[in-house]
């Protein structure tokens, strides 16, 4: 669709999310676009690898949209348990 073809497939209405959509976000083993993929590199831990996932994203994609510029202010609120 237009939207996914922009870059914002995040808007797609046909999207199908594993784990919500689909089953197997438990699975041992899945298969999906490498285009959505990121290596996690096995040096880091689960409490460093955080923030590039699902709500570090979620905080990126807001401000690379956002045209926040330099020396401006932005607050980014949430939890962070450790």
């Amino acid at each position: 669709c237009t939207l996914c073809e922009n870059g914002n497939e995040n808007f797609c209405q046909c999207a199908k999310n594993t784990g919500y959509d689909v089953d197997g976000a438990w699975a041992d083993y899945m298969r999906f676009n490498a285009k959505f993929a990121v290596h996690i590199p096995s040096a880091l831990s689960s409490i460093q690898a955080a923030p590039i996932l699902c709500a570090g994203l979620t905080a990126f994609t807001a401000l690379r949209k956002s045209n926040v510029k330099a020396g401006e202010w932005v607050l980014i609120t949430g939890m962070c348990s450790v």
